[in-house]
């Protein structure tokens, strides 16, 4: 799940397995990476 608030990007992961986040190569991750685990959050802003 992607959403979106306050400038930043959220990529919540709620399944049981890992998940690839669509996060563009130019973005600023902020915390986790664009694999992100089970019950795992990745922030990135554009």
């Amino acid at each position: 799940m992607v959403e979106y608030s306050n400038g930043f990007w959220y990529g919540f992961n709620y399944s049981s397995q890992n998940q690839e986040i669509p996060i563009p190569n130019n973005a600023k991750v902020f915390l986790g990476q664009k694999t992100i685990k089970p019950a795992d959050v990745v922030i990135w802003k554009e």
